[in-house]
Formats: C-alpha cells, structure tokens, sequence
C-alpha cells in the first residue's frame, strides 16, 4: 500500500510511468502474490516455508523425496508456463491467470532452497568441529578461508552459467549450475558471518549489526521508495568532478547514499510503525 501511494505521488509530481494503469497492475500483482518489484520476495518466501513445513509434518521421513519432487515439477512448470505466455501473454484473462501460477510455481522453487538449508543445518549440526554454532582458535580462519573460496567460486560458476533472475523464473544457461551457484554463494556468506561473528558489537563493526537487524527494510524500501533513484541522480551530480576509477567511485557512492537514507526509513519504521515488522510497540516505563 505503502508503495503505491508512493508511487503515485511520485507520478503526480513526473507524470511518469503511467499512472492509474501501472496502479491497476501493482494491485493486480500484489493481489496474485506475484508481487511487486522487490516485493515478489516476500510472498514468495511465506509461500516457501509454509509447504516445506506442511510436507515435512504429514511425512518427514519421505519429506526430501517429496520436496525434490515438487522442485523438479516446478520447474517443468516454469519452463511450460513461459512458453504459453510467449503465446497468450497479450491476453487480459491469461495475464492475471499468470501472475497467479506462476507466484505459486516460483514459490515452490523457492521451497527447494529451504529444504535445502534445513538439511544442510541438519548435517552441519552433525559434523564435530564445524557446528555453526561453535567457535574457536582455528574455527574463525578456518570459516575465513572457506568463505573466500566458496564465493571466489561463485564468481568463476556465475560467469560461465549467464544471467539469472529468480524473479522471473530465469536460471541461466544451466538449471543445476543456478542451483550450484546459489547455494555456493551462500554458503561462503554463511561461512563468513560466523568468522565474524564475534566482532558484530565492536566499535565500528555494529553498524553491521544494525543493517543486518533491519535488512528487511532495506530490500523492500531501497528502490520503490526511490531512493536507489535519488543516489543514481546525486552520484551523478558529484561524479563529474571525478577523472579517474569513474565507475567504482560513481557504484560505491550510490551505496553510501542509499545506507545513509536508509538509515532513515529504518527508524521511522521501528519507532512509529513498528506494527510492518511484525513488532509491537515498546511501551515506557513510568
């Protein structure tokens, strides 16, 4: 709601982007589950977890058969339903219909990832040494290392598979290197926070922490908000004055700009409506 109130605003100042139509289609996508923009995330994942749940309590033990089942079904699925919207995708009936399989079709690829991460926490629970919950004197460069090497990886796996985009159901040039790649990635990411973990309250460090803590308002305020928008324009305003390494100085301002005003939204978020985040409000003591 908040975002297409947004956005209209926005379209009343630019007259840009189309107005009442691109409104109908933001309802339409947010009433599909489909999503909107970044949002398609967040539906997406509630849809994820709630099968996995409901398929390992009415049978855990033939619950990761089951689960890659569903997946490979799902993405047959993803593949047919692309090819009939080559065909139909101009049809007003076919559109809405759409949006609505294929919402439930991208959750059900996404349920593969968390069936994946429960068995992987399962099996890495197991292994003596390198529990995520234990730390140590070897543990931290261990992780470090493991970490690098996995998303060093990553670079080298998501270069040779191509673009991807799970927002629209494209993996690339090979479905099990997306897989691959994904989990690679975020394992090295995973492996990384747990070297560091020690460090999140250490002076400058906890600004991490906080990002971290609020990550959720970050994804889904950063760009329909438009505040990725805004930094592109005023990274562009103080780039000019630049000679040199344009490109990395123009993207690691646009990244300053968008934490800085997000610093922002996170807290008018948590201190007034705090109600978005699935939080209640704290209530003073006398």
């Amino acid at each position: 709601i908040l975002d297409i109130i947004i956005y209209y605003i926005y379209f009343l100042l630019t007259g840009r982007d189309g107005g009442i139509p691109t409104i109908i289609k933001d309802l339409t996508e947010t009433v599909t589950l489909y999503g909107i923009s970044v949002l398609w995330f967040l539906p997406a994942l509630f849809l994820a977890e709630i099968t996995f749940l409901a398929i390992l309590k009415t049978a855990k033990k033939l619950a990761p058969i089951i689960a890659l089942a569903v997946l490979i079904i799902a993405l047959y699925l993803n593949n047919s339903l692309a090819a009939l919207n080559a065909v139909h995708g101009n049809e007003t009936w076919f559109f809405v219909l759409h949006l609505f399989l294929f919402a439930i079709v991208r959750s059900l690829i996404c349920m593969g990832f968390v069936a994946l991460g429960y068995y992987a926490a399962y099996i890495w629970q197991k292994i003596p040494g390198v529990s995520p919950t234990e730390t140590g004197k070897y543990t931290v460069p261990a992780d470090i290392l493991i970490g690098i090497n996995l998303l060093v990886t990553v670079f080298f796996l998501s270069r040779a598979n191509g673009g991807v985009d799970l927002h629209y159901g494209v993996f690339g040039n090979n479905t099990f290197v997306y897989f691959l790649t994904a989990l690679t990635g975020s394992f090295g990411i995973i492996f990384l926070c747990k070297a560091t973990e020690g460090l999140k309250n250490k002076g400058p460090l906890r600004i991490f922490q906080y990002y971290g803590e609020n990550s959720l308002v970050v994804m889904a305020t950063h760009m329909d908000f438009y505040i990725l928008y805004v930094s592109e324009v005023l990274a562009f305003h103080f780039i000019k004055y630049v000679n040199h390494a344009k490109s990395y100085i123009f993207n690691f301002m646009i990244v300053a700009f968008v934490l800085i005003a997000e610093i922002f939204m996170i807290e008018i978020i948590n201190r007034f409506f705090p109600f978005i985040l699935g939080k209640t409000k704290s209530k003073r003591k006398a």
